[in-house]
């Protein structure tokens, strides 16, 4: 379950009362809503102080080594309920995390420095995921954890309930992983792809609703984005500096 805090819940709950507002005076269903907002609040994000992603950097899809698939390193899988959480660690230093529950759906790659690559395949060995036997396998649809290392040439992998209690070591190893899925999804300024962009009008991003909204115009010499959403009467002024916090892709539209 991914947690809200109190400060991201009001400011849903504002902006769902600027467009019923809106909608109240002025019912004509094509009527664009305009909320001047050029400085958004600021969302609380969570520094999980995962080291080992300092300098990780964005990347695309293509993964080819040598023209071959990437060794897989280590393979994590946790699904309860309707989250559903995957990381999966390559031989050639590259993270990639897919999230998913109601609705809604996340992925990411980057690339770690090799020196981070090192330490975690010092971390995670198949010595103690080796010796652990867990009592039930969960339910693959509901209530699951599955943890796959490789070393060399030879692989462990293990699945159990993910409401499960389960050895400490094998909960450490857990809990390294849980925190570099979200700190993956999370902290916007190493890994978002968005950091650093530069708009042009007719780009499209994707916010992290999964809502795409067009760049219309662009003001105050490039510091300030119009946005209009491509789903709905809305339009949205967005600073470049936070566009990170806000969406998870951008780029110029398909060709129709």
């Amino acid at each position: 379950m991914i947690e809200l805090s109190r400060k991201t819940v009001a400011v849903l709950a504002l902006g769902a009362l600027f467009a019923l507002t809106a909608s109240a005076a002025d019912p004509t269903p094509q009527t664009t809503i305009s909320i001047p907002v050029p400085q958004l609040p600021d969302r609380e994000m969570v520094n999980y102080h995962v080291v080992e992603l300092a300098g990780a950097t964005p990347v695309g899809d293509d993964l080819l080594v040598d023209g071959r698939l990437p060794k897989v390193l280590i393979n994590f899988t946790a699904r309860l309920e309707e989250v559903y959480q995957r990381l999966t660690v390559f031989e050639n230093a590259v993270l990639a995390v897919d999230m998913e529950g109601e609705g809604w759906r996340m992925s990411k790659k980057v690339r770690i420095p090799a020196q981070a690559l090192d330490a975690y395949r010092e971390f995670f060995t198949t010595e103690e995921l080796e010796q652990f036997r867990p009592w039930s396998e969960g339910d693959p649809a509901r209530d699951q954890t599955v943890l796959r290392i490789a070393t060399g040439e030879t692989s462990v992998e293990r699945k159990w309930a993910s409401t499960a209690v389960i050895p400490e070591q094998i909960e450490r190893l857990r809990l390294v992983l849980q925190d570099i899925v979200r700190a993956l999804s999370e902290d916007r300024e190493v890994t978002n792809p968005v950091a650093g962009y530069e708009a042009s009008v007719g780009d499209v991003l994707l916010g992290d609703d999964q809502k795409s909204y067009r760049v219309i115009s662009i003001l105050q010499q490039g510091d300030l984005l119009e946005l209009q959403s491509l789903t709905e009467p809305v339009r949205r002024f967005v600073a470049k500096k936070d566009l990170h916090l806000y969406f998870v892709a951008a780029g110029p539209a398909p060709p129709r």
